[in-house]
């Protein structure tokens, strides 16, 4: 089951969008962050998703390593399962008439110090995302992270991220 943070709980994730993790062998599914879709956003110039690390709901979801490793600017490659949800209204029910199926993307995850925050973000083929999805200012990203075997190893799980993004 996903943490999450009192202030900020979990929604419901849609069941495509869970059976997509499974799919994948994805485990460790954690409530990272609910936000809408700023102009920066959706804009091709940036070519970003910003998450306020201020705001995510737990930071265990990175790891000791990652952290380190994003602290140094380092990138790190992640797979992103995307469901774009029509009439954003819902929280996470199933009506399968309001779902495109799901997408996976590779993206990189990295964290930028601000003047006056920190930010994680997730670059690198964002813009085709937003562009290929129609996504506009205003939409809502539910954003959970998950592991997933990599290279089929079990010792080491590759960071992912599960994107919702309930349409304005």
């Amino acid at each position: 089951m996903a943490k999450h943070a009192p202030d900020q709980p979990a929604p419901a994730m849609p069941g495509k969008l869970m059976n997509a993790i499974t799919d994948l062998g994805g485990e460790d599914v954690l409530w990272v962050i609910g936000k809408k879709l700023e102009k920066t956003d959706v804009s091709k110039c940036h070519n970003r998703l910003s998450i306020l690390e201020s705001q995510v709901a737990v930071e265990e979801f990175i790891t000791i390593t990652e952290r380190s490793e994003i602290s140094q600017r380092n990138k790190i490659a992640v797979d992103v399962v995307l469901l774009v949800t029509a009439g954003g209204g819902g929280g996470g029910g199933d009506d399968e008439a309001h779902h495109q199926g799901t997408q996976l993307w590779g993206l990189n995850f990295t964290k930028w110090e601000m003047k006056i925050s920190s930010i994680y973000v997730l670059i690198t083929n964002w813009w085709e995302l937003v562009r290929n999805n129609s996504l506009k200012r205003g939409d809502k990203a539910q954003v959970w992270s998950f592991r997933r075997s990599h290279n089929g190893g079990e010792k080491k799980k590759k960071l992912c991220f599960a994107i919702n993004v309930l349409r304005n």
